[in-house]
């Protein structure tokens, strides 16, 4: 089957997600999501945060930070999952639906 002589793809509309007061799309300034798998404990979350602010502050890149209390899908039984959901919910604040950072 031969491919017509002009184009007439169709191109959705830019679909942009926001996250909190970020907005992604891909004409929008890139956004990393960056963070450790699992969080080790509050103090390690705290200081994996303070270090993707210095680098955003650095390079002026957009970073959210990403990191799970208990984290299921590890290639092997025996490794660690984090601190798991229970410790997670009380130990960090909370805003909206989960627990959020403000660094």
């Amino acid at each position: 089957m031969s491919r017509p002589e002009t184009d007439d793809t169709v191109i959705p509309p830019e679909r942009i997600v926001r996250v909190g007061s970020v907005a992604i799309g891909n004409r929008l300034p890139f956004v990393l999501i960056a963070g450790p798998c699992a969080i080790e404990s509050r103090g390690h979350a705290l200081e994996m945060a303070d270090a993707l602010r210095s680098l955003s502050e650095a390079t002026g890149v957009r970073i959210i930070y990403k990191s799970s209390f208990d984290k299921a899908n590890r290639t092997s039984a025996s490794a660690g999952r984090g601190i798991g959901m229970a410790e997670g919910w009380r130990s960090w604040p909370r805003c909206g639906n989960g627990p959020v950072f403000r660094c």
